[in-house]
């Protein structure tokens, strides 16, 4: 388990990430786990009030192959399109 000062760590319904919230700057922050086939990377989860609503922004580090980070960033898609108001976005860096 990581030691994230500030942050929050959130239950996930996988063993393959660890998520955290920062509550100050509703920041979600998600960690693969070794178990994970793209382990070491991390998808922030920026929350962004707008009106009576909120934008989504995800963005991707993935430090792994192109085809195990594709895949990971499949995953965020398919997640993404079942919550309203998410555009996503990927800063990669190679391995």
């Amino acid at each position: 388990m990581l030691h994230l000062p500030g942050l929050e760590k959130l239950e996930t319904p996988t063993t393959k990430f660890e998520a955290y919230a920062d509550e100050k700057t509703y920041h979600v922050w998600n960690f693969t786990t070794k178990e994970h086939p793209a382990y070491l990377s991390v998808a922030c989860i920026a929350i962004t009030p707008v009106g009576t609503g909120s934008s989504i922004n995800i963005e991707i580090i993935c430090l792994n192959t192109d085809e195990v980070c594709d895949k990971l960033r499949d995953e965020y898609k398919e997640y993404s399109s079942h919550v309203p108001g998410v555009t996503s976005t990927e800063n990669r860096t190679k391995p």
